[in-house]
């Protein structure tokens, strides 16, 4: 509790935590948007250079759809030996639960019943070398640079798992938009099997650009269909190694698995730094070559 505290009030006193604060209290989609309009201004635009990861064709329609719809399917991109490879370092670490840091440390094989999803340290995950090397991905970078109007900025990488046979869906698991920043988008990439009963991640099409539902708050089912259209609820039902961009201040959320674990992989691209997050940026010389500016809230890079 104590350190709970300490941590609240280290947090409180950074000027970009109140940064932050203000941003979130910037639900409506016109002041958002004015707001979006002056900080791509101030951020500029320039080729940016990526790695040769993935085989992704036609993006301008990702791009398109993306604008339009809030989110785009690129498909099974992965190969089976990539997703083992990427499970196989997952393995030498410890999770988290974000929703109760007091449990400390563990194996997800051993999380508490009381532990709806187990997260990785990003600091782990930057060092996986197919991980950093998605995250650049040259088409990656193009889509989602277009639509941010901007040089995007690597905010964030995470991976977790959503265990299933808990009692009731909580937190991320009922509908709501994230405010992490005035715009982002987040790739989302399956590490395992996803159905209709393996906590796929539903999203509402179209509603990134709907000024309804703005309230920053959990939503239950029956008022995003009548809000919104039950036929505009998309659910993402695809295999291990697929891939999908969402625009995620449109309305979502990850169901709460029935029959399945399900491990997901996700990076964030945003205008500005989260500032509600410390980063702890990890040296990895071999990277060096990689955007800086894209990638310098996750690694160091020497001159």
């Amino acid at each position: 509790m104590i350190n709970t505290l300490l941590r609240k009030a280290k947090r409180a006193a950074r000027p970009d935590f109140w940064l932050f604060k203000w941003q979130r209290s910037v639900t409506g989609l016109p002041l958002r948007k004015a707001s979006i309009n002056i900080i791509k201004r101030m951020v500029g635009n320039r080729p940016v250079a990526g790695t040769k990861t993935l085989d992704i064709p036609n993006v301008e329609e990702h791009i398109l759809s993306l604008k339009s719809k809030g989110f785009t399917n690129l498909g099974q991109l992965l190969s089976q030996s990539q997703v083992e490879a990427i499970k196989a370092a997952l393995k030498n670490y410890k999770c988290f639960d974000p929703h109760n840091r007091a449990v400390g440390q563990f194996d997800p094989a051993q999380a508490p019943l009381t532990c709806h999803t187990a997260h990785y340290h990003r600091e782990d995950l930057i060092k996986n070398d197919i991980i950093i090397n998605i995250a650049n991905d040259n088409a990656i970078l193009k889509i989602v640079q277009e639509v941010l109007g901007a040089v995007p900025t690597i905010s964030n990488i995470n991976c977790w798992w959503s265990f299933a046979g808990r009692s009731k869906a909580e937190h991320a698991q009922l509908f709501h938009r994230d405010v992490d920043d005035f715009k982002f988008l987040k790739l989302f990439v399956y590490l395992t099997d996803v159905t209709s009963t393996d906590g796929p991640h539903i999203y509402v099409s179209g509603s990134h650009d709907i000024n309804k539902a703005t309230q920053i708050r959990r939503y239950q089912d029956d008022e995003i269909k009548a809000t919104f259209g039950e036929e505009n609820i998309k659910s993402f039902e695809e295999p291990q190694g697929s891939l999908f961009l969402v625009d995620t201040f449109g309305i979502h959320k990850g169901m709460l698995p029935q029959k399945n674990d399900r491990l997901l992989l996700q990076v964030q691209y945003s205008l500005l730094p989260l500032y509600v997050e410390s980063y702890q940026p990890v040296n990895l010389p071999a990277k060096n070559k990689l955007d800086h500016y894209v990638n310098r809230l996750l690694l160091k890079q020497e001159n």
